[in-house]
Formats: structure tokens, sequence, C-alpha cells
């Protein structure tokens, strides 16, 4: 969980160098970039500018946490399927790499931050917990996960979750969401 803690870390960095890298090379980026600017992440009246890789990073941010994420599920569901456990301890790193994205890519601290990364988790939890149910059901039928997926109801998803889950899966899901919201603070 190291390694893959070091590893999104380390592509965060590298693709916050390249976005920065790409706007420096396009002429009319700043104006474009400034445009799309909600009033939320403007800087207060007094601040100081922000460099124009800040301002891109911090626009940014919901691309690379929707790719965090799906990173996190992907890697949870293709341990779970290796090991045939569900591996619910892997809920705990993906509340840390929500939170981390958030943090590296400037949401300003406060219930928003808090509230996203609270919900990030959750929406991870449920999507590796249904993926690897349609793994296990759509590999006896002869189905793809993803087409498994569509298919498996959440009644269904739920029932083989709680089958599935050890008590220390239930716990490491349970405490996942507190997770971030706490280190968020």
């Amino acid at each position: 969980s190291e390694y893959t803690v070091c590893i999104a870390s380390t592509s965060l960095i590298r693709t916050r160098h390249l976005v920065s890298t790409v706007i420096q090379a396009v002429p009319f980026a700043p104006t474009f970039i400034q445009s799309l600017r909600s009033p939320m992440t403007q800087p207060p009246s007094d601040a100081a500018p922000r460099s124009l890789a800040v301002t891109i990073a911090h626009w940014f941010w919901p691309v690379l946490l929707l790719l965090g994420s799906t990173a996190i599920v992907i890697v949870w569901v293709a341990l779970a399927l290796r090991t045939n456990h569900q591996n619910g301890w892997m809920a705990i790193p993906a509340a840390l790499n929500a939170v981390l994205v958030l943090r590296l890519f400037g949401v300003r601290r406060g219930p928003f931050r808090t509230s996203i990364a609270v919900l990030s988790t959750l929406v991870i939890i449920v999507a590796a917990n249904w993926l690897i149910a349609a793994s296990q059901i759509g590999g006896q039928l002869g189905l793809y996960p993803w087409q498994a997926a569509t298919k498996l109801g959440p009644s269904f998803v739920w029932t083989l979750s709680k089958l599935a889950n050890s008590g220390f899966d239930v716990v490491c899901l349970v405490l996942a969401p507190w997770t971030a919201l706490l280190a968020t603070r």
C-alpha cells in the first residue's frame, strides 16, 4: 500500500508539472483558464496573484480526483480477484488518496473539501465492492466485469458484499470516511 501511495503521489506531481509545461506553451491559455475559474475558487482580492501553473492545477483537481479514484478502484478490484478476499483495508488508502489529491491541487480547507473527500471515499467503496461482485458473478457467466456490473442490482450487490466482507473489512469500510473527514482538517 505504501508503494501504491508513493506511485500515486509521484504521478500526480508529474501530471502537475506536465500541465504547467503545456500551459506555458499555449499563448491564449491564461485568459481561457481565467474564464473557467468559478467564484468559489477565486483568490481573495487582497491575495497575491497566483502563477498560471497553480491556477491550472487548482482548476484541474476534479479530473485528477476522478483519475486517482479510478486507479484505486482498479487496484482494489485486481487485488481482490488475485487474493480471493475483499481487502476492505484498501478503503483507508482510498480515503487518503482523495485527501491527498484535494490538498495537492489547492482546494481550500473547509466543509467543501471535507464533503468532497468523504463523498469520493464512499463512491470508491461502492464502486470497488460492486465491481468485485460483478467480477465474481460475471466470471461464472462468461461476462467481463463491466458487462456484469450493469446487470447486477443494488440489492444483489449488497447481499454479496455482506456475505463476502469479513468483520475486519467492515471495520475498515466504516473507518475510511472518518479517515477522510479527519485528514481534511
